[in-house]
Formats: structure tokens, sequence, C-alpha cells
């Protein structure tokens, strides 16, 4: 069986069309064109049966914010794996006589079957891809990537595998992502389910009820470990396993930039933030009102900034790399929310009552001079002061209950690329100690001077830069390797206790029939804005990016080449 030397060769995934032709694809331009000249197919692969085309980015799907919970079934509905069965054969070789039994389960210490279904999407944030990756990399387990938004095929099964994942990048209790369908194919598994969640101060309850009824054996959680009885509660989710994970890790690939010179960066503080509802409280205002704050305070000390919040100057692959390769310094906050909203009425609430009254959008300059004449807005129309009664209007009894403050991944990519961290002060995970992996701004910007003084020195924020990347990015205790490593053994433990798939011989040549995976190793050294998507289509991709020559190969015999030697 074809195992995990796909892994080893940058760009360059395995899959099969429906003519059962193997192929592999590095879908970058440069590297496509760079590895080889083929030719458009002088004989054309058959069309596959099924789309193949990329599921859109998850900031951009649809979410149903009114969707039914899932109801939660009775224990004797509930799938259990088979025993592994004895299959009686005839033989007529000397290694067997006639009508003896033989054991066709599968040998125990093959590798485990791993399907990790997500939103596989490179030109979207770099951080969720390069999680994926850590699994098809790192783990010593057999990894199929599922990149899937909503209904499956007919024609898929679970049966071959022995662990289903479904991965933070799809939400299991939206049906836009996850619809029904899927749950309910998913509750028939009898294997070992796995969920990796993100973002848990929404859809709650739909949630648990999701987790109910697909009967997930283990979730891995960003929530702190004291506080996940408040949210998961033991009596609602009494077979699930909680283990607390960080939202991220070091990304490696970004330790191939060297530093830049600090004389050679353009820019003393940059930062992109982004403004969230109203309803996740004073953690999601966090996001914007250091960006806001520190570039109203930095025109006084003349130090030159860029910094936006807007959606528009949102940034992604090599760009957001660069940008931070640019500056001394970044600014960063606690990632999560200070509001869990159970039942979706707290945002449900608050999102429409400030759309009724135009707080966003093109009118939202002009209603808010009007909005101090009528109660309760009776103050000046400022931005804080409409949060303010916001907050006391809908969410202030709900504010602080469970602490979610946890590490953003985008602060190991700044320590990782050598740019200084100034963040809000802060728990962050344990990671980072305040003047010695960054410098602690003050929530109320009053030792704003001090973090000006710090950066006018060079040699303090070279100490600073060093420190955080010795100790941090270097420590193996953050590495992917090492979750990888911790997350293999829990596996194996629970796959132990339980039987594995009946399903003896299955290659990944026969699973990526179903569905391409394109594998992006360097997913920050992606440029989204520099070319048009990519067609998914294999023909149409080698079409898209070769030109015919006289000695050039066959698309075919090109894609049988790469899988021979990628496979």
């Amino acid at each position: 069986m074809a195992r995990k030397s796909s892994k080893k060769n940058a760009g360059v995934p395995v899959g099969v069309d429906a003519g059962r032709t193997p192929i592999a694809i590095d879908h970058r331009p440069a590297a496509l064109a760079a590895s080889v000249a083929a030719a458009v197919a002088a004989e054309p692969l058959a069309e596959p049966a099924v789309s193949l085309s990329t599921a859109p980015a998850l900031s951009n799907a649809p979410v149903d914010q009114d969707a039914q919970p899932v109801p939660a079934p009775s224990e004797e509905s509930k799938p259990a794996r088979s025993a592994p069965r004895l299959v009686a054969v005839q033989q007529d070789s000397d290694e067997a006589e006639d009508g003896e039994i033989l054991d066709e389960t599968r040998d125990p210490d093959s590798p485990i079957r791993i399907l990790l279904m997500c939103n596989y999407d490179p030109y979207n944030a770099a951080t969720v891809c390069d999680h994926i990756n850590s699994f098809y990399k790192y783990s010593k387990h057999e990894i199929y990537v599922f990149s899937n938004i909503g209904d499956l095929m007919p024609e898929f099964t679970f049966d071959p595998f022995d662990v289903v994942i479904v991965h933070y990048s799809l939400f299991i209790a939206i049906d836009a992502y996850f619809p029904p369908s899927v749950r309910s194919r998913l509750a028939a598994f009898g294997g070992v389910k796995v969920l990796f969640i993100q973002d848990e101060y929404r859809f709650v309850n739909q949630t648990i009820d999701a987790l109910n009824f697909c009967g997930i054996d283990i979730v891995f959680t960003c929530v702190p470990e004291a506080e996940i009885p408040k949210v998961y509660p033991p009596h609602k989710l009494p077979k699930t396993r909680f283990i607390n994970v960080l939202t991220g890790y070091v990304p490696d690939s970004l330790k191939l930039f060297k530093a830049r010179p600090l004389a050679e960066r353009p820019t003393m503080v940059g930062y992109r933030g982004r403004v969230y509802p109203a309803w996740h409280g004073a953690a999601g205002r966090e996001k914007h009102e250091i960006g806001r704050r520190f570039l109203a305070d930095a025109k006084k000390y003349d130090i030159k900034c860029d910094i936006a919040w807007s959606e528009e100057s949102r940034l992604y692959g090599i760009h957001w790399v660069n940008f931070l390769r640019s500056c001394w310094a970044t600014l960063a906050v606690e990632s999560g929310a200070s509001v869990f909203d159970f039942d979706g009425t707290i945002a449900a609430a608050t999102e429409t009552f400030t759309g009724v009254l135009g707080l966003s959008g093109k009118q939202s300059r002009k209603v808010k001079r009007l909005l101090h004449r009528h109660k309760p807005f009776n103050q000046e129309p400022h931005d804080r002061e409409i949060y303010e009664q916001l907050r006391q209007l809908f969410f202030a009894h709900k504010e602080g209950l469970i602490d979610l403050a946890q590490l953003s991944p985008r602060v190991f990519e700044a320590a990782t690329l050598r740019t200084m961290l100034i963040m809000y002060e802060g728990s962050y995970s344990g990671a980072f100690k305040p003047w010695r992996h960054y410098a602690p701004l003050k929530k109320d910007h009053s030792n704003m001077a001090q973090i000006v003084e710090l950066l006018r020195d060079p040699i303090e924020c070279a100490k600073i830069i060093t420190h955080c990347y010795s100790e941090v990015c270097e420590n193996e205790l953050y590495s992917s390797a090492r979750f990888i490593a911790s997350f293999d053994r829990i596996i194996s433990d629970a796959v132990a206790e339980d039987h594995r798939s009946e399903v003896r011989e299955f290659t990944k040549e026969e699973f990526y029939k179903w569905r391409m995976f394109y594998y992006v190793p360097f997913v920050y050294s992606l440029d989204p804005l520099g070319h048009k998507r990519l067609p998914r289509h294999p023909v149409r991709l080698a079409k898209a990016l070769f030109k015919p020559g006289p000695n050039d190969l066959t698309l075919k015999e090109f894609f049988m080449r790469y899988v021979r030697r990628h496979a």
C-alpha cells in the first residue's frame, strides 16, 4: 500500500480520476512550469464522474444562524463496530487445504486509517491549511484528507476507515458545512470519531446536540481545562472525552525565511485587525481597539505605522509574510470572545437591533449622529458609547462568565518571522512572558511612552525578538510534530479499545477517485492575488498551465510518471 512518500515531495498530492487513472499534480504555477514541460493531452483523460471544484472559503460560506438543533439519538440507536470476521475460502494452493477457515481480517499492526474531513483552501488563512498539513506530514498513521463542504456523494463510504476526524474548518452543527445527511452517515459509522473545534463561543447548544447525535468520542477543544465543564456539561456528554489544545502551532515553513535586519524594515509597527460583532464582548472589541488607539497615540510620538482593521486590508499568503517581515513590531491580543452565546439569542438580538438602526454600513455615521437624541442612546454618538449601551441592553449579564482567552496562531507567525510582539497584557496560554518574549501594552495604553522608548532602542528590540524566537519558536512543546505525536498516541489508544475496519485492502489511489486533494506544503508562499484561481479539474488544469511542444509527454504519460514517483 502506498503511504506517505507523497509527503516528502513538495506540493504533489495523490489523486485518481473517475477512469481509474492515478494522477498527481503540483498546482502551483511556478512549480509546474519549472518541473516539466508537459503537452496538452494527445489522449485526453476521461471526465471525472464527480465535480473536483474546490469548495468556497470558510469565511465566505453561508451560515444558517437559525439552524435547528440536531436531536440526540437514543443509546439503542447508536452504532457499534461489528466483531472481526473469519471467512471460509476455497484455495487450491499448498498453503491451505480446501475448506480451511482463514482469518481475512486486517493485520492488527497495519497503519490506522484516518479520514480527515476539512475545508482545505490554500487561498484563505494559511494557518488553517498548515494545521491540516501537520497531520498529513507528521502522523505515523495513514491520513486521507477529504476536503468537502456540504453533502457527500452517494458512492462515498466511511467503511474503510478506523477513525474519522472532523476538522475545525468545518462546523459540525451548521447545515451549510455539515448537512443532516452527513451527520446521519457519520452517526452510523462504528469507528472512533474525533472533532477539532474552535470559535466555541457560538452555536454551543447546537454543537452539543451534534456531538451526541454523531456519537463523537474525542473532542480537541481550545477551551481551557478548568472551563470545559461550563461549556460542555458532563451530564450532557458523559461518553465524550475533551482534550485541551492550542489554536495553532509554530509553522515550520516560516523558519525558512531569514531574519530581516531592522534597518531594512520600513515600518515601525504594523497590524491587521478585524471588527467583530458587538456581542463578542470586550475580547472581540480588543482586536480592533488596540489598532485604533495605538495609531492615534503613535502620531504624537512620530512613529511610522501601517495599521488597519477593515476586511479589505486583510492579507494572506506571501503578502502576509512580507508585511510582517517589513515591520519592526506588530500588535496582538488574546484570541477568543468574552461572551458565550449558548442558544443564539444574544447574537440574534444584537445583530437585529444594530441592523434595524443602521449601525453598520453606509448610513452608519448619519444614524449615529441622530441616536444621541433618543433614549437609551442619550450621549454623544461615539462608537465606544454605542457599544457600551448595546452591552447593557443585551449581554452584560453574560460577559466574563467563561474564560476563553487563548493564544492566536498569528502570534506564532510573527514570532517565527522575527517580528517583535507588542501585546495587551495576558496569559497567552502560558507560552509568552512579558518583557522577555513580548512588550506588554496596558489595555488603557497608559504605558505607551515606555513602549515607544523600547521601539527606539534596536538593541533591546533585538533581545526580545531573539528570546522569543529561541525560547518559544524553537521550543518543541509548541511544534506541530510534538502535537501530532501526542495526537497519534491518543488515537492509537482509542482504536486499540475498538475493532478495526474490516476492509483489508484500501489504497489512496482508490480513495482519491472520489475527491482530488491538492497538497500545498508551503501555503505561506502562495500569492492569492497574483493570479486567478486555478481550475481543479486535472485536464483543465494542465491545459491552463502547459503549451504543447514537439517532444513533450502526453498528458496521460505526464500523470503516470508523476504518480509512480510520488504515489
